[in-house]
């Protein structure tokens, strides 16, 4: 079979897909389509030429992965402890990763569509509301599995089910910047999730139907698939450093400490991570002189990736110019603290607003 494969790997490929649906072959076919699928993909259909094959195979590897962990009969889900489930897993989340590029290659095309396949096509059905998030749109899905991570002590990442995706947002009425002091550079960790009903009874059919769901990795870590809970791949220290990347905080310190005169404007703002959540104590951190809020994420990182932490508490940044005195910052923050509480909260039913902690550098 090897030899075979190396001389041919289509007709392999084909064969063991129709041995498969035939019911010829167990479950363990399943698994041994989808690495053999991604490493057609990788190493067969290389030119710009073969774009279509080449997604086409790491699509198949996703659906194939799918198949194998999540099978039609529950009787056939594998053992949690066989090798294979790991390993299916990375194949499924690298192939939805790969299979689904946007047209300039460096994002996956979170969305509706129809896909060929090298045994049909898919049919991708995308509900557009997953894309709200809070006042604003998400867009932009970088994979974060792909990005490099430099700035940061540290890198967690949270194993599990589905592609990481740094997003970017921008305001639902594009008319009107919202009111949720999100800074407009802000990237969110995501988590896009391909859902195939009955994988295997499908894969008889050459019209195959999906549907992709996104969630914010930020308030939902596990999802059910079928009757299992199913703990979702995270990467929110790659999501820290690229919007670390984008908002060149670096450049802003220099300028921070010369004031206004270079800066053109006074800076004094508030910014949170993400959308305000009912229930969870602000934590505001304040930068010292000369300093900026990129010299907090070391810290929000490690605090990020605590359960206990990211449950309870939402984070904001202040940022200011360091080289007003003392005493105008902190009536400044004081305003804008107050101003915060009043639009988040006009009628004080949230006390967590109220206990907010203040951290200085």
């Amino acid at each position: 079979m090897i030899d075979s494969y190396a001389a041919n790997p289509d007709a392999v490929i084909d064969f063991l897909h129709q041995a498969l649906i035939d019911g010829r072959e167990g479950p363990g076919a399943a698994f041994a389509l989808a690495e053999l699928s991604f490493h057609h993909a990788e190493r067969g259909h290389k030119g710009p030429q073969e774009r279509w094959r080449r997604t086409g195979h790491y699509l198949a590897a996703a659906i194939y992965a799918y198949a194998f962990l999540f099978p039609d009969d529950p009787k056939d889900a594998p053992n949690r402890f066989d090798p294979r489930v790991r390993r299916a897993a990375n194949l499924y989340n690298r192939g939805f990763t790969l299979g689904l590029p946007s047209t300039d290659d460096r994002s996956v095309a979170i969305g509706a569509g129809r896909h060929p396949l090298p045994f049909g096509k898919l049919d991708l059905a995308f509900d557009e509301r997953d894309l709200r998030w809070g006042d604003r749109r998400l867009d932009g899905f970088v994979p974060a599995a792909e990005l490099m991570v430099h700035g940061l002590t540290e890198r967690y990442r949270r194993s599990g089910l589905g592609v990481p995706l740094a997003a970017g947002t921008r305001p639902l009425d594009a008319s009107q910047e919202p009111e949720d002091f999100i800074d407009p550079a802000t990237r969110v960790p995501v988590t896009a999730i391909l859902r195939i009903p009955t994988p295997r009874k499908q894969l008889a059919s050459k019209e195959l139907r999906a549907s992709l769901h996104l969630y914010d990795a930020t308030a939902t870590e596990e999802v059910t698939i079928g009757d299992r809970r199913v703990p979702l791949e995270v990467e929110p220290t790659a999501t820290f450093a690229y919007m670390l990347a984008e908002q060149k905080f670096w450049d802003f310190e220099l300028k921070s400490l010369l004031g206004t005169a270079v800066l053109g404007k006074d800076p004094m703002r508030l910014t949170a991570v993400q959308p305000w959540r009912r229930g969870r104590v602000p934590v505001v951190l304040v930068h010292g002189t000369g300093s900026s809020p990129g010299r907090w994420l070391d810290m929000v990182n490690y605090l990020m990736d605590d359960p206990g932490s990211r449950e309870r508490f939402q984070f904001w940044f202040s940022t200011y110019d360091s080289g007003n005195p003392i005493l105008y910052s902190a009536g400044g923050l004081r305003e804008l603290l107050a101003t915060a509480v009043e639009k988040l909260d006009p009628d004080g039913t949230d006390p967590t607003l109220r206990r907010m902690v203040v951290i200085g550098h």
